[in-house]
């Protein structure tokens, strides 16, 4: 929608809002509208007019949580996700929105209480089992993470991050046949993630299968050629086989 269309939309909200100011709903179909053009300030100013209105609209308060996290009001968030689980307990997305705000504050021994809480609700979404790994992970509990990814991946196969992560955390466990097979997965479904094809690379350098990680940073450079950092990583491994002209090539093409 271009800007006109937008300014229209918003300025109708504003209008319906003039001849009646107590409708708690046009304020949050115009809420709704400043979130949909990336406004969450102007957003939340509408959504707190709703709770002015309805104190007790758990779905309101949520969103306001969210609203807030978006915005670096970690704490502000934590409030409005408390009060909308206050109001319905039962709900497993407002603890895994709970959870994201304390994830993102750096607390994540609340994050994890608050997925665990999420899941005992609702143990289908792949989503919390997702951060629940990051969650882990900043924790040292590596192990407990890998667990958490692949159960995200056993709820939906094509969750690339979730798939990343898990990859990642089988480099840090040593398990580099494992990690290489789940690099490969992701590259043969998403071979525009970058991330993807450095964690291939180096865990089959760090394997020891060193023509194999030239062929993969020779493939990503196809599809990155200005990255000077593979550059720089073929430029090494290259060297480290003696080959060095081809080694010279790329540590200029590095330093570029």
């Amino acid at each position: 929608m271009n800007n006109n269309l937008h300014y229209m939309e918003i300025e109708k909200f504003k209008k319906l809002i003039k001849q009646n100011p107590f409708n708690d709903e046009i304020y949050y179909q115009l809420g709704c509208a400043y979130d949909r053009y990336a406004l969450p300030e102007l957003a939340i100013d509408a959504f707190l007019r709703v709770i002015e209105l309805v104190p007790n609209d758990d779905c309101v308060l949520d969103y306001l949580g969210t609203l807030y996290n978006e915005v670096g009001k970690q704490s502000e968030a934590i409030k409005y996700h408390a009060a909308a689980i206050d109001n319905n307990p039962e709900e497993s997305s407002y603890y895994y929105n709970l959870g994201n705000a304390y994830l993102d504050l750096g607390d994540y021994k609340l994050a994890l209480q608050a997925y665990r809480k999420s899941i005992s609700i609702d143990d289908q979404q792949a989503d919390v089992f997702d951060n629940m790994g990051i969650a882990l992970l900043e924790l040292g509990e590596t192990e407990a993470a890998t667990l958490a990814f692949n159960q995200a991946l056993t709820l939906d196969k094509q969750h690339g991050q979730a798939r990343l992560r898990l990859a990642d955390c089988l480099v840090r466990l040593k398990k580099l046949d494992s990690a290489i097979a789940q690099y490969k997965k992701i590259i043969k479904y998403t071979p525009g993630e970058h991330q993807a094809w450095l964690g291939l690379a180096f865990a089959q350098r760090d394997a020891g299968l060193l023509d194999a990680a030239m062929q993969t940073l020779s493939g990503a450079l196809e599809k990155f050629p200005g990255d000077k950092f593979m550059h720089l990583h073929l430029a090494e491994i290259y060297q480290s086989k003696g080959m060095v002209n081809l080694a010279q090539v790329h540590f200029q093409q590095a330093s570029l």
